[in-house]
């Protein structure tokens, strides 16, 4: 794909999920709300918080920790693990367990429309399902995964806006 088409669709998608974020909204907590999007499953695992399949090929949640949920992710079918986490990931365990860990580290200050970009094509060309995570899987991670799903999976700035309430992203999230 040219790079002019790559931009064409990602920096409209990066700049919906910016103003999905900003709007005014009732402050949300780590807690899950009422009337998940249709598709979107919460999930539990041991090691793994804040953990839901958010279509057929992409999942989300925290850090995985520890040997059990590097299998619950195993055991899901998870080939590729994209961390966007400033932390260093656990290559070593993923490799165990056959999976691929691609680290694409973001800060609190916003997606830069260069890794939204990233996002998308590592979503494309990388072996699924895919685990997008950060460190608590509240903020980045569940923009990541909504950036991913708005340009790879076809879902609307609602969809998006829904998802990110769920997962508890703060309204006042820069990202």
């Amino acid at each position: 794909m040219k790079s002019f088409n790559r931009h064409k669709v990602a920096i409209p998608l990066l700049f919906a999920c910016i103003h999905l974020l900003a709007e005014d909204s009732p402050a949300k907590t780590n807690t899950l709300v009422s009337g998940a999007p249709v598709g979107i499953h919460a999930l539990d695992a041991k090691g793994i918080e804040n953990f839901f399949q958010l279509s057929a090929r992409i999942y989300s949640g925290s850090s995985p920790e520890g040997e059990p949920a590097f299998g619950a992710l195993r055991a899901r079918g998870i080939k590729t693990i994209i961390s966007v986490d400033g932390a260093k990931p656990d290559v070593e365990r993923a490799r165990r367990y056959g999976i691929r860990y691609v680290h694409l580290p973001f800060g609190y200050d916003g997606v830069p429309t260069n890794r939204a970009l990233t996002l998308l094509k590592a979503a494309q060309v990388l072996p699924g399902p895919i685990y997008v995570h950060c460190h608590h899987g509240v903020h980045r991670g569940p923009a990541a995964a909504a950036v991913i799903c708005m340009g790879a999976e076809g879902w609307t700035p609602e969809r998006a806006k829904a998802w990110l309430q769920l997962a508890g992203t703060a309204t006042n999230y820069a990202g």
